[in-house]
């Protein structure tokens, strides 16, 4: 299995959560069908009064397999009333005789959304089925498992309205609250099944993990709601068609989740991220963790531990970080880091590189990243104190925050507090070299000092 967690909590001020977390599942080669597997989505988020998962497969066929809807509705997504392009959320922008850009567009795009179908009944039981109007053997499922309050919505949108008119169709899972209530939080759950000919999942189940005043405890969805206790975590469990299963736990709390299954001793674990696959006499073929210490499985108990380090020097031009680890972190096997993701953190930032080589100079680990080590490059104007004035467009200025600002040479010369688009630059100090109007910048992914770290992860299997 693999994961990938994506954390953004700023992307909207009203935000405290807003995180994605994929996990694939490989699914064994039979005979007739290799290179299987599966991606299970959670989309955690709190804030605001409304959270809208938007999900779509290809053009081309598009089935509902189970499920009752409404019949479809006038308008759009945006409101029976609101034409197909309007921009009803953005009356600069709406107004008949702009002629500015439309590149800051904030609404919420739900103009473009027709054909608006809700969801009656059976929300369990529906399956989105993809046939790629290209290719009939490249398809997908989708199942969007129901929570608590969800609403789910089908509506169609074209791909591009001149370039690629053709309509696809959009799975969208919402829930509100009102304005005068607290805060929104959702745990939204999908599981992806792409397939060329027969889909290899039977069923799908959700479960969520609650947080008693003396642990992480299992209840069943139902009960959830009756003792309205904090969700914070899901179990899905997949049956696949020759009736092994796999368990997928996500855990989004401090403390250490705990899951029984069917016909099974209990699941332990303090990871993110687990999945343990069960023959079809249940016991354990596989078992995977990432982002913790421990997972175990009734008596028998899988660990790993993180490696941490700090950065001692850095080669940018050759993409290389030489890096010291810290206390009693144990060097990692140099043979296993190549495709491993490294985590490099400041006061101001975390961000991640892939490790493409490994080998070791004195006390010092040294990693080759495969993405370049500069991110941005400025055209100086003027400098005023911790001010860098330039006419360079920053249009990924939100990335460049805790960014190393340097020279030519890759001499460090000040740490960016905030970028802006206009491509001005606020550091959080005055720059310890000289700078000079006309001078470009190179904006460096890291720094001398900052701490990084390779996340535990475990893979066994029987």
């Amino acid at each position: 299995a693999r994961a990938l967690i994506a954390d953004a909590s700023d992307t909207y001020p009203q935000t405290s959560v807003y995180r994605r977390t994929l996990v694939m599942v490989d699914v064994p080669d039979t005979a007739t069908a290799k290179d299987r597997g599966y991606v299970v989505d959670f989309f955690d988020v709190t804030g605001g009064h409304q959270h809208d998962y938007s999900l779509h497969g290809p053009t081309g066929k598009f089935t509902a397999l189970g499920g009752t809807w409404y019949a479809p509705e006038p308008g759009t997504l945006a409101g029976p009333n609101v034409k197909v392009g309007e921009l009803y959320d953005d009356p600069v922008r709406g107004a008949k005789d702009f002629k500015g850009s439309y590149l800051n567009y904030a609404g919420s795009g739900f103009q473009h959304l027709v054909n608006v179908q809700r969801l009656k009944s059976g929300a369990g039981d529906f399956i989105a089925e993809y046939i790629h109007d290209k290719d009939p053997n490249a398809r997908l499922r989708i199942r969007v498992l129901p929570q608590p309050g969800q609403e789910l919505i089908r509506a169609e949108a074209r791909v591009s309205p001149i370039k690629y008119p053709e309509l696809v169709t959009y799975l969208v899972a919402r829930r509100t609250v009102d304005a005068d209530k607290q805060e929104l939080s959702s745990k939204f759950v999908a599981v992806l099944e792409p397939f060329s000919t027969e889909p290899f999942i039977a069923g799908v189940r959700r479960d969520d993990l609650v947080q008693t005043s003396e642990f992480v405890k299992f209840y069943a969805t139902t009960e959830i709601t009756e003792m309205s206790h904090t969700i914070t975590g899901n179990a899905v469990t997949v049956t696949r068609s020759d009736g092994t299963r796999d368990i997928v736990i996500h855990r989004t709390d401090v403390f250490a989740a705990r899951f029984t299954p069917d016909n099974m001793p209990p699941l332990t674990t303090d990871a993110e991220v687990s999945v343990v696959s069960l023959d079809v006499k249940n016991q354990p073929i596989r078992a995977f963790f990432a982002g913790g210490s421990f997972l175990q499985i009734g008596d028998r108990k899988f660990t790993a531990s993180e490696y941490k380090g700090r950065i001692t020097a850095l080669e940018v031009s050759a993409g290389k970080l030489h890096i010291r680890h810290f206390g009693d972190a144990l060097t990692p096997d140099l043979t296993t880091l190549p495709g491993r993701v490294l985590h490099l953190s400041n006061s101001l930032r975390d961000t991640v590189h892939t490790i493409t080589a490994a080998t070791r100079e004195g006390d010092d680990l040294v990693l080759t990243v495969k993405d370049d080590l500069r991110v941005g490059l400025v055209h100086v104007n003027s400098v005023e104190g911790r001010l860098i004035h330039s006419k360079t467009a920053l249009r990924l200025f939100a990335i460049y925050r805790g960014t190393t600002l340097c020279n030519r040479a890759d001499q460090p010369l000040a740490t960016v507090l905030e970028a802006k688009d206009t491509g001005e630059l606020t550091l959080t100090a005055p720059p310890t070299g000289k700078i000079s109007p006309g001078e470009d910048l190179w904006m460096i992914d890291a720094a001398v000092g900052e701490t990084v770290r390779l996340p535990a992860i475990l893979s066994w299997q029987k």
